[in-house]
């Protein structure tokens, strides 16, 4: 992958104004996603990894609604994603996140991506392009040139609309504003249903965190710890 190399802006393609115009325009409602965005960057590469973190989030709301399509209520879903990770790949098997799709809707993840003219070739490029990308400037591993990240930009900003187009049949409206606007709306769910049932898995364990007290706590003491960069020297 080609480092970055100097400080010149490079020229937004025709491809690249084009996409966010059309993103620009498509974003308006879709307040699952812009909340997630900011109005300014001062670098495009935090302009792309919002974006990445967007459609990472897009792709969680399918799982999310079809939980809850199943009846699973609503806080018992979102405790269960709080505390799972969901993990993607191009094709079943790869990761979790096409697994789960495909026990949660009639028509499968691949006939999903072959419903739209273009994409699934948008998610190869999401997997094969974007993904690496976001890695590689997350992790700080790689820095990139605007040119590579326009094209990331434009992958993922694609891919959302694209997804959005096919899927909104499925679901009765769109997956990424209000959810009571969603025909037919989304039930109260039942208790006595769970999400590991209906995915067919075993219960995981859950992801812990320390908690911010004791974290704080933690950080406090280590903070009044002595220096050793103010020790005087010999």
């Amino acid at each position: 992958m080609a480092l970055e190399k100097g400080k010149a802006k490079a020229q937004e393609t025709a491809s690249f104004k084009a996409v966010k115009r059309e993103w620009d325009r498509w974003r308006r409602d879709k307040t699952h996603i812009t909340t997630k965005l900011h109005k300014t960057y001062i670098r495009k590469s935090d302009w792309f990894l919002t974006t990445h973190a967007a459609s990472e989030a897009a792709l969680r709301r399918l799982i999310f609604i079809g939980l809850r399509q199943k009846k699973v209520p609503y806080d018992s879903v979102q405790t269960w994603m709080d505390g799972h990770s969901i993990t993607y790949g191009k094709q079943h098997g790869h990761g979790t996140f096409i697994v789960y799709f495909d026990r949660l809707y009639a028509r499968s993840w691949a006939d999903t991506m072959k419903a739209g003219a273009d994409l699934e070739e948008l998610w190869k490029l999401w997997n094969d392009y974007s993904k690496p990308v976001r890695n590689g400037l997350a992790h700080g591993a790689r820095k990139y040139s605007d040119d590579w990240l326009d094209v990331a930009l434009s992958i993922d900003r694609l891919f959302m609309m694209r997804l959005d187009h096919v899927i909104s049949p499925v679901l009765g409206g769109t997956a990424f504003a209000d959810l009571r606007k969603l025909t037919p709306r989304l039930g109260r769910g039942n208790s006595n249903i769970s999400a590991e049932a209906i995915l067919n898995i075993q219960p995981n364990r859950v992801r812990e965190t320390v908690p911010l007290d004791e974290a704080s706590n933690r950080l406090d003491a280590v903070v009044k710890l002595p220096n050793p960069g103010d020790a005087d020297g010999p």
